[in-house]
């Protein structure tokens, strides 16, 4: 969806029988008393008015005919003089009556004296050839709209003692895809069109306040300062590019609708000290192709959650501390998974499980094989280190199950148990996992990896069925060979026969089967067949094997 514009042209009076640069001049009235002089084509107006806060002062008012048809490069003067002598410093460029340069369609350099200390509404919008802009750090006021559909605007270097962004003041600069916001501003209110991308702030920022500030924006990833106490309703609204945002430490409340529509936005992280998150927070459109929002960690501190803070249908993981809002709120929502950063987490497939530390949660993810319908292994990573590099570095280590022995081409492993027919193994990378991550990332993977050797230690296997005992193998007419086991293994849901011609089983063939035995058929006549036999039971679609039986061989005769 496209942001809705309004743009609101001021019209300004023709003085001196001089068309002012406003899209539809009209004549309009002006209180108070002022001397126009123009220079370079540019109108300033020289207050004359004693009772006026503008007296003995300058503005620029407006352009001439020439100019606004043909002016390319506004030198503005830092002071101008009108025909008694008299000098007027320039402060101001536009007003409530003034259009200043809207609408001159080809200038394209604009240079602003450290005269000027504020920037009015329109000022320089529809300046579609314009494409760079300095406003010095006299200037702390530029009016909403200042700069409204400079299409062509791509750099904007913004005073150092401006203290707020005021709405639309750069919509329709389709060509700015970057800014760097300077230490001074402290609020931000829809200033921006939606192919910015990029957003840096300058050291020191004292940005408290964020509303509507980034809506629909094309930003991918943005770290807000250390000083933001709320973000308004609606700040990154539609930010369908938004993949990951960084909250301040001082953040206190997340607005109606500040995330909503950010369907690549999956993981974030709420700072200790926020107490409200409001009304689609982090509420992804359903028609989005992405699910939005799948993991959030929230606060103790936080006291207040929108009932609809969240989406109703996507699965979420939710971590939070016992007893906190998030718990009850999570418990109530049955798309919501909560886990407890305060607890440890035991983490459970068919074959094994293992418990990691509650200094982990929201820390590590896990990675499974999605082709396997019931996963034997599972990897850990560094969630700083995989998002850092798109999935490239981070990994930690795994634990995997085997029924044979093709661990032993791992590159570097472990065995941590054998039971029954699995053997359960550590498995480490052998390549460095933190190449290219930032200094927090590397110390935090670090950190984490101090505590492998303690989650090994937690592995709790599934137990395997008892060993089967073979009773007999008879060779039968017609080059066959029943195997029978001596008894039913408790438990059981089928056994697997294997069957060579070698002892050592190099090229085995195997059979299963619910029954206590089974015959073999095509077999080669005067070849001795070795046999053996294990158990099996399925859990979650799994196979758990107990040991092979000891080894019987047959002679086929007949």
């Amino acid at each position: 969806m496209k942001k809705k514009r309004t743009i609101r042209v001021v019209l300004a009076a023709v003085a001196a029988g001089l068309l002012l640069c406003a899209p539809k001049p009209q004549v309009v009235k002006a209180e108070g008393s002022w001397e126009n002089v123009t220079e370079g084509g540019i109108i300033y107006q020289c207050v004359t008015d004693t009772e006026s806060d503008m007296y003995e002062k300058a503005l620029v008012y407006g352009v001439n005919d020439d100019f606004k048809s043909n002016g390319t490069i506004a030198d503005i003067q830092s002071s101008v003089t009108d025909d008694k002598g008299k000098e007027y410093p320039v402060i101001a460029i536009g007003g409530e009556l003034a259009g200043a340069f809207s609408g001159c369609t080809k200038l394209n350099k604009v240079n602003i004296p450290n005269s000027v200390l504020s920037i009015g509404e329109g000022a320089f919008s529809e300046c579609e050839s314009l494409q760079t802009i300095t406003i010095p750090d006299s200037v702390t006021d530029v009016e909403g709209q200042a700069f409204i559909d400079c299409t062509s605007l791509s750099s904007v270097k913004l005073s150092a003692k401006i203290k707020s962004l005021k709405k639309q003041t750069f919509d329709g600069c389709t060509s700015l895809k970057s800014i760097e916001i300077p230490a001074s501003v402290e609020s931000i209110d829809g200033a921006f069109d939606d192919n910015l991308a990029t957003v840096t702030f300058a050291s020191g920022s004292k940005l408290t306040t964020i509303k509507s500030a980034f809506t629909y924006t094309s930003i991918k990833s943005i770290k807000l300062p250390d000083s933001v106490t709320t973000i308004g309703d609606d700040s990154f609204g539609g930010c369908k590019e938004l993949v990951s945002v960084e909250l301040p430490t001082s953040l206190k409340s997340i607005g109606k609708a500040a995330f909503r529509a950010c369907p690549k936005l999956t993981t974030v992280v709420v700072p200790d000290g926020t107490t409200e998150i409001g009304e689609e927070a982090f509420n992804s459109y359903i028609e989005d192709k992405q699910s939005g929002l799948t993991t959030i960690t929230i606060p103790k501190s936080v006291t207040t959650i929108a009932e609809n803070a969240f989406n109703s249908s996507n699965p979420i993981t939710m971590y939070g501390y016992t007893g906190s809002k998030a718990e009850s709120y999570a418990k109530a929502k049955s798309n919501i998974t909560f886990i407890a950063l305060d607890k440890p987490v035991t983490i459970k497939n068919a074959y094994f499980s293992v418990t990691v530390p509650a200094s982990w949660v929201g820390k590590y993810d896990l990675y499974t094989d999605p082709t396997e319908k019931t996963p034997s292994f599972v990897s850990f990573y560094s969630q700083k280190c995989y998002t850092e590099t798109n999935g490239q570095a981070g990994w930690l280590f795994a634990i995997a199950t085997f029924t044979d022995e093709s661990y032993k081409e791992l590159p570097a492993y472990k065995v941590l148990k054998k039971s029954g027919g699995q053997t359960y193994v550590f498995e480490e990378p052998t390549d460095v996992q933190t190449e290219g991550v930032s200094a927090e990332a590397r110390a935090e993977y670090g950190e984490l990896l101090k505590d492998a050797e303690a989650i090994c230690k937690t592995l709790k296997v599934t137990a395997a069925p008892n060993k089967p005992v073979i009773k007999s193998v008879k060779n039968t007419k017609g080059k066959k060979a029943k195997i029978t086991i001596k008894k039913k293994i408790s438990g059981a849901a089928g056994y697997e026969y294997s069957y060579d011609t070698s002892k050592k089983f190099k090229s085995a063939k195997s059979k299963s089967a619910k029954k206590t035995s089974l015959t073999l058929t095509k077999l080669k006549k005067k070849k001795t067949y070795y046999v053996r036999v294990r158990a099996y039971k399925t859990v979650n679609g799994a196979k758990i094997y107990s040991s092979w039986s000891a080894v019987k061989s047959v002679k086929i005769k007949k």
